[in-house]
C-alpha cells in the first residue's frame, strides 16, 4: 500500500492487526500482558513489524519499550514511526544520519467525520473542502486528518512539544503531495515555515508521510 510515498532510505513493514503469531522478544510480551485484547494485538503487531524493519535496516533489534507518552523507544542511531488503524499497521525506520524524524499515519476513511472537521480544521482547510468534490470529501477529510499526525509523529521526539490540531493548516496537492503550515513556534520550526509530505489514498484508507 505505502510503496508511493515512502522514499527509498526508509524501510517499511505493513500488514494487517495479527490476533497472534507475534514475532516479539520476550520482554514486549511481558509488557503487553496485561493489556486488553484489543490494544494488545495493535502492540505485538507494532512490535513484529518494527523488527522486521529494524532487521531489513541492519539495525539491531533489542526490545523496543514506550514512553510515559506511549511513544516507541528506538535504538540509538534510529529514528522510526509505528501507526495502526481499525485492521491495519504499518512501521517505518531509517537511520538518523538520513532522516532525524519520521511521521507516518494511517487512517480509516469515514472514521473522521465532518462534525470533528469543523471542530479541529483550520479555516483555510475547511474552504478548501467546501470548494472540493462530493464524492472525494470523506477521503480528503481523512488525508488532511493524516497529515496533521503524521507531521506530529515527526516533531514530537525531536521537541517533545504537544501540537494542537490548529496550529499547523494543511494544503492537499496534485500527486499525492501535501504541504503543511505551522501558525506558531514548534521547537526548531519556526512560525510560517512551510513542510511537505506525500499522501495516498488506498481504497478506504488513507496513509500520510513526513520525513526531516
Amino acid at each position: 500500500m505505502l510503496e508511493s510515498i515512502i522514499p527509498p532510505e526508509v524501510l517499511c513493514v505493513e500488514g494487517p492487526i495479527l490476533a497472534d503469531g507475534w514475532e516479539v522478544a520476550p520482554a514486549e510480551a511481558e509488557w503487553a500482558s496485561g493489556f486488553g485484547p484489543k490494544r494488545k494485538a495493535e502492540f505485538l503487531t507494532g512490535r513484529s513489524y518494527a523488527r522486521r524493519a529494524l532487521g531489513l535496516s541492519g539495525a539491531d533489534s533489542p526490545p523496543i519499550g514506550a514512553y510515559p507518552d506511549r511513544s516507541p523507544m528506538w535504538p540509538e542511531g534510529i529514528a522510526g514511526c509505528i501507526t495502526h488503524t481499525r485492521d491495519y499497521c504499518a512501521v517505518a525506520v531509517a537511520r538518523k544520519s538520513l532522516f532525524r524524524g519520521i511521521g507516518l499515519d494511517i487512517e480509516s476513511v469515514g472514521r473522521i467525520t465532518d462534525s470533528i472537521a469543523s471542530k479541529v480544521f483550520t479555516d483555510s482547510e475547511r474552504e478548501a473542502l467546501q470548494a472540493g468534490p462530493d464524492s472525494t470529501r470523506n477521503a480528503r477529510i481523512s488525508a488532511i486528518f493524516s497529515a496533521k499526525e503524521a507531521f506530529y509523529k515527526m516533531q514530537f521526539p525531536l521537541t517533545h512539544i504537544w501540537v494542537g490540531f490548529q496550529d499547523v493548516s494543511v494544503r492537499l496537492e496534485a500527486e499525492g503531495r501535501f504541504t503543511l503550515e505551522l501558525a506558531k513556534d514548534i521547537g526548531e520550526f519556526s512560525q510560517g515555515r512551510v513542510l511537505a509530505g506525500r499522501f495516498l489514498v488506498a481504497g478506504d484508507r488513507v496513509a500520510a508521510l513526513m520525513v526531516v
